[in-house]
């Protein structure tokens, strides 16, 4: 190496360390992996915080026989996409989707512990919408609501478990107007 090539690699080592210096910490700073952990030093909570301490990213949570619970994504500590959850067994328990800012937005489905449907909605800006559907575990469907505009229901028909429509009621502005039971 020559005396010239020498003195420009002096000059540079510097001035990269001192870059170097200001952006990794930065970098360190804005995503940080985060591990939570159960009084039995089992862990409970994985993911990644930003620099506000928010979750961020994809959280997983566990039960605490290290089977999955629940996987969440956030967004600067919003919920954003779907949100599952698992029963015990490892079954399916719960999936809801969220839009971008955090609102319920689309689908809701709820499964007992044995992967049998529970209940399907919709939700629209946080609140329920439309058809909500619930079920017997034996498939059967146990009630059916309908919500419409904000949080007014508007009618609801409830089922025996021999699927006989065993009531009907209908509201306007949230309030009973008609009840029949067949």
């Amino acid at each position: 190496m020559n005396n010239k090539n020498r003195k420009i690699l002096n000059l540079l080592i510097p001035v990269l360390f001192f870059i170097g210096f200001l952006i990794i910490p930065k970098l360190i700073k804005e995503m940080k992996q985060e591990y939570r952990y159960s009084k039995q030093r089992l862990l409970n909570q994985d993911g990644e915080v930003n620099e506000n301490g928010e979750k961020h990213g994809t959280w997983r949570t566990f039960y605490s026989n290290g089977q999955l619970r629940e996987i969440v994504t956030y967004d600067n500590g919003k919920k954003i996409d779907t949100v599952r959850s698992f029963h015990f067994n490892g079954k399916n328990h719960m999936m809801r989707v969220y839009d971008k800012n955090g609102k319920a937005n689309g689908e809701l489905m709820i499964f007992y512990s044995t992967g049998q449907l529970s209940q399907h909605a919709s939700f629209r800006n946080n609140r329920l919408f439309g058809q909500d559907t619930s079920f017997y575990e034996n498939g059967k469907i146990n009630r059916i609501i309908e919500h419409g505009d904000s949080i007014k229901l508007t009618k609801k028909f409830i089922y025996s478990e021999k699927w006989k429509l065993s009531e009907i009621e209908q509201y306007e502005n949230d309030s009973l107007i008609i009840k029949s039971e067949e």
